[in-house]
């Protein structure tokens, strides 16, 4: 295994052990076995620069299964609220998403230098397709960039800050189908939207 890859390995080990706020750069080096000094020089940013890359490559690793999940739905608004859907459920089912996504974490991780761009960035392209394909369903005056603002914004509160009130996930389905799509689909447009898939 190359050594950086090796390092975001212990890195995210530490994170579901310790917590991202908590975790040091010694935390990160005695788990690789290295020195300070080499988790520097792979990382010259310390631990700004792991966080990313460790965001980083869990989202795309993330993004290709949630790509494969989406196929299941024909209508745009359904598959824009199974992506904040199936985000949340993954971020419960998986430590290492829900290490990333714990309210002492999220804060962090999004306002680290250039995560924000880059999460943004992820999910523009994650979306991009689906929008090609949405037949009129959604409002003409939104970008892609508008919505897919919209749908992560919607997702990181949703994950990190759920609120005194604990929804099921069959109420979150109700939720984002009465509040988040009208938001994003025409008026007009008839609605399909998912059933949720657990």
């Amino acid at each position: 295994m190359a050594a950086r890859e090796r390092l975001l390995e212990a890195a995210e080990e530490c994170f579901i052990r310790f917590g991202v706020a908590k975790t040091t750069i010694e935390d990160i080096a005695r788990q690789a076995g290295v020195s300070r000094a080499t988790v520097y020089r792979y990382f010259e940013g310390g631990r700004e620069r792991l966080v990313i890359g460790v965001f980083l490559r869990e989202l795309t690793r993330f993004h290709q299964q949630l790509r494969r999940h989406l196929r299941k739905f024909d209508s745009t608004g359904a598959q824009l609220v199974e992506i904040v859907e199936f985000t949340l459920a993954a971020i419960q089912d998986d430590t290492s998403l829900a290490s990333l996504f714990a309210p002492d974490a999220v804060g962090l991780t999004t306002n680290v230098a250039g995560t924000s761009d880059a999460l943004l960035q992820q999910t523009e392209l994650l979306i991009g397709p689906l929008l090609e394909r949405s037949h009129g369903e959604l409002r003409p005056d939104l970008s892609t960039s508008d919505i897919a603002e919209w749908v992560l914004r919607n997702t990181l509160s949703l994950a990190a800050f759920p609120g005194p009130r604990r929804r099921t996930r069959a109420e979150i389905h109700e939720y984002l189908n009465r509040f988040m799509l009208p938001a994003l689909i025409r008026p007009e447009a008839t609605e399909l939207t998912a059933q949720p898939a657990y």
